[in-house]
């Protein structure tokens, strides 16, 4: 379910993996902490308005990317679409899904998958 080591499939699985952790889970995470988990005191409305913006990049780029192609890495279903398709699922939760058809199809693509324990959103 993972691509060996030095195969241009394994890079692909290194870049959409470090491009989700960094560019979409992260304002993700900082969006949580600054709605939920922080004290009121420490929580700043202003950083989740940025942080959204960020997401919203994040997502444009995968939106894009899945309207050519099924999956993320040699247009099968890989590890790489578990730990991707977890943090699209977070995305989803929290509404940033509505205008993303691509991405929408991915998501409804891995939900159908015996096994699959991802929550519709």
């Amino acid at each position: 379910m993972i691509a060996p080591s030095g195969t241009w499939e394994r890079a692909l699985h290194d870049q959409w993996v470090s491009f989700t952790l960094t560019e979409l889970e992260a304002w993700l995470w900082s969006n949580e902490k600054h709605t939920q988990f922080y004290p009121e005191e420490l929580r700043r409305p202003e950083v989740v308005e940025r942080n959204n913006r960020e997401i919203r990049a994040a997502l444009r780029v995968l939106e894009r990317v899945l309207g050519t192609q099924t999956y993320l890495v040699a247009d099968r279903f890989s590890v790489t679409d578990i730990i991707v398709g977890y943090t699209v699922s977070w995305a989803a939760e929290d509404g940033h899904l509505t205008d993303r058809p691509n991405l929408r199809g991915y998501f409804d693509r891995l939900l159908e998958r015996e096994h699959c324990t991802l929550e519709r959103a």
